[in-house]
Parts: C-alpha cells; sequence; structure tokens
C-alpha cells in the first residue's frame, strides 16, 4: 500500500542539496524563491 506522505528538508539539508550555503537558502526564502513550510520548535 502506498501512502501520500510528503517530505519535508531543513534548511541545513536544502543548502547541500543544492549546494549552497544556509544563509543563501534563507535568502532565497526571503526573496520568495523557496516556499518554507513550517517550524519543527
Amino acid at each position: 500500500m502506498q501512502t501520500n506522505q510528503e517530505k519535508y528538508y531543513s534548511t541545513k539539508e536544502v543548502a547541500d542539496m543544492i549546494g549552497r550555503s544556509v544563509s543563501t537558502v534563507h535568502a532565497y526564502v526571503q526573496e520568495g524563491n523557496l516556499k518554507p513550510v513550517g517550524d519543527r520548535g
């Protein structure tokens, strides 16, 4: 049986995946290029 679970990534994980720094990922979010989904804490 297949479930439809979405996968979420931390800012650090995204930075590692795209070869950029965490601060660059934050800038992408601020610019509207990435959509933040939530906060774990």
